[in-house]
């Protein structure tokens, strides 16, 4: 790694936001616009999935934990964004991503749905948030990213809109999948093909990566880093674990559980819309707020918050009170997650970034395969101790986000700071006192 007397900062990154930074969001919100309306229409048609594969809408929990596996297949991928570059591997990822869903939308059984969304953990690695933090101006690093989600994150009014359409016709999900995974290739494509490959990959890696797979497979399991990977991991199974609660799981749970206030398909989806617009404005508004205050305490208030929302949904029975706890939890999710994916990559060296981010992913993701089980066995009632959703969210979910408000502390604060010198002065130098 090279001394802070040897790096020239203008050659890593520009000083201003330029009409390239301005393009590069909107190319690389148009990936996390086909990658989150995936997302939000498979957590708005998980009843319907299920009834296609013959499992009740509980299992579904187990199944998506298995699937987390798929990541650790996802990990060789990482390896690859430092061979032949984060544009190529954007590009691949993209189109890889898109195809697996889509053919997942052909599953008639529990297997073939659980391989084909195994190909989905695989291609699901969020390379968008690796070339922001490669390439925007530290000043707008953390805004950048909030922009990209928030521009992506419109795609969830649509999901939400077709949502309401989802009884109509037991094939209709399927139909969806597929249609918006063609449009989703097609169109990134078009865009990917004139973004640059990031100048810090060329700075340190494209012309300099000899070391041997071994080295750079493994390299980041070093004194220096385990602290913060650590908490990286913690931090975010945690947040994983708050996702597979009522955030991930809401129309299931208010159907079955609350519908005797009224709530159906049809109410849920128009509900949906509402709900996703408080995300998208707080995947807007977190890169201001943490550039602004700080990466830390922007988590662990928004994590407060969002704890105080969950109460409103699971133990009032007021539809108004239910509405307003959602647009809490939506709003402040989005702030603290995206926060954290910012947070958590940048004190790794340009040469570790990639391969050390995935191997955080890949290991979060099988633990929470253990937390998602966890659920299962508190909320199913053949299975487990048959508490439901509701009971199960409260106690989890409560865990989990008393560790999201906490663990952000004991990070550095990074923000409006190059990540060089996050490196050098939190990183290096600590290893070296």
């Amino acid at each position: 790694m090279l001394g802070p007397s040897e790096i020239n900062y203008k050659d890593l990154e520009s000083p201003f936001w330029t009409k390239y930074h301005t393009f590069l969001v909107w190319t690389l919100s148009i990936n996390r616009f086909f990658n989150l309306f995936m997302i939000v229409f498979t957590g708005l048609s998980i009843r319907q999935i299920a009834n296609a594969i013959n499992v009740n809408s509980i299992t579904m929990i187990i199944i998506f934990a298995i699937m987390n596996l798929g990541s650790g297949l996802a990990l060789f991928l990482r390896y690859i964004a430092d061979i032949i570059g984060r544009k190529k591997t954007f590009i691949v990822m993209h189109i890889g991503l898109m195809m697996a869903y889509g053919i997942s939308a052909m599953a008639t059984n529990v297997l073939f749905f659980i391989i084909s969304r195994l190909a989905v953990g695989i291609f699901s690695m969020n390379v968008s948030g690796l070339i922001i933090t490669e390439e925007v101006p530290a000043k707008y690093r953390g805004r950048a990213i909030g922009l990209t989600e928030g521009i992506g994150m419109t795609s969830s009014i649509l999901a939400s809109y077709l949502a309401v359409f989802l009884e109509i016709n037991l094939d209709y999900w399927r139909e969806i999948f597929w249609l918006m995974a063609i449009i989703g290739i097609i169109i990134q494509t078009i865009f990917a093909i004139f973004i640059k490959e990031t100048r810090r990959y060329k700075y340190f890696l494209k012309n300099n990566n000899n070391r041997s797979f071994k080295q750079a497979f493994f390299g980041v399991f070093k004194r220096k880093y385990l602290k913060f990977m650590i908490l990286s991991i913690s931090l975010f199974f945690c947040i994983n674990g708050v996702y597979q609660t009522i955030k991930r799981y809401y129309p299931a749970f208010l159907i079955e559980e609350r519908g005797f206030l009224g709530f159906n398909t049809e109410i849920v989806g128009y509900w949906s819309i509402f709900l996703y617009i408080s995300s998208i404005i707080g995947y807007s508004l977190c890169g201001f707020i943490s550039d602004h205050i700080g990466r830390k305490k922007t988590i662990s208030i928004s994590a407060a918050s969002y704890f105080l929302g969950s109460l409103f949904v699971l133990v009032f029975y007021n539809m108004y009170i239910i509405f307003i706890g959602f647009i809490i939890i939506n709003f402040c999710f989005a702030i603290f997650i995206n926060t954290a994916s910012v947070l958590t990559v940048e004190y790794f060296s340009t040469e570790d970034r990639s391969i050390g981010s995935g191997w955080n992913s890949t290991i979060i993701n099988f633990l929470s395969i253990f937390g998602n089980f966890s659920i299962f066995l508190v909320a199913d009632p053949y299975l487990g101790l048959g508490l439901g959703w509701g009971n199960s969210f409260l106690l989890f979910g409560s865990i989990y986000i008393i560790g999201v408000i906490i663990i952000p502390q004991f990070f550095m604060e990074t923000k409006s700071r190059v990540i060089e010198e996050i490196y050098i002065q939190d990183i290096e130098r600590n290893i070296e006192i």
